[in-house]
């Protein structure tokens, strides 16, 4: 008897430790997008939303738009494609060994650093932004129940000056560098947008799927 009751109860061991298992290793797709247009890259495992009144660039096959500056993604609002722009940028290896991510804002925010903000995520044609002020210190900025570093700045562009932010977020040593450009009159008006697409993106993770 003594016997049965032991069997019994490492084959009800062995069956939880199975259900376990299964669930797991099973792949679920829990990166649910809030806006109508979602673009999904499993090579740089992001996600990225867009409403039904922007345009969006993105590598069909998953690769950069530009491998100098890291381009991922960018998207103008149809109403004024030439005085709004967003953008996700992806740099490798911000740093190698033990750092910290306060590191990497830091080397962003370093003039004398080859990732600094206004050398490293420019534009596709290797030109800087004009008359380049940015904000002394980084502030915190939470988004989609993600943690960023955000920093504002200013600049010139066909000599009207326009203001940007930038969000910063780590992936391992790796990091996203996401970008909300306007022009000056322009920016509050969009500001809107802006905070929906940046409430629109995620990382993605091994364990997501498309199944």
């Amino acid at each position: 008897m003594k016997k049965n009751l032991i069997s019994k109860i490492v084959l009800a061991v062995l069956l939880i430790a199975v259900a376990v298992s299964s669930l797991a290793c099973k792949k679920v797709d829990v990166q649910v997008g809030i806006l109508p247009n979602q673009v999904k890259n499993h090579r740089y495992y992001y996600q990225q939303g867009y409403d039904d009144d922007w345009d969006a660039q993105a590598d069909q096959n998953e690769f950069m738009l530009d491998d100098a500056t890291g381009l991922l993604f960018k998207a103008n609002p149809k109403a004024a494609p030439d005085k709004v722009e967003y953008r996700v940028y992806f740099k490798q290896q911000l740093y190698t060994g033990l750092g910290v991510s306060t590191d990497a804002i830091g080397y962003i925010m370093n003039e004398n650093h080859p990732y600094y903000f206004n050398r490293a995520f420019i534009y596709e044609d290797g030109s800087a932004r004009e008359s380049f002020i940015s904000a002394e210190n980084w502030e915190d900025a939470r988004y989609n129940k993600m943690q960023f570093y955000h920093v504002s700045y200013t600049f010139v562009k066909n000599g009207e000056p326009w203001k940007g932010v930038y969000n910063m977020i780590m992936k391992a040593n790796d990091c996203f560098v996401i970008t909300f450009e306007a022009a000056e009159t322009e920016f509050d008006l969009y500001k809107e947008d802006y905070n929906e697409l940046m409430s629109d993106w995620r990382k993605l993770g091994w364990e997501t799927s498309d199944d």
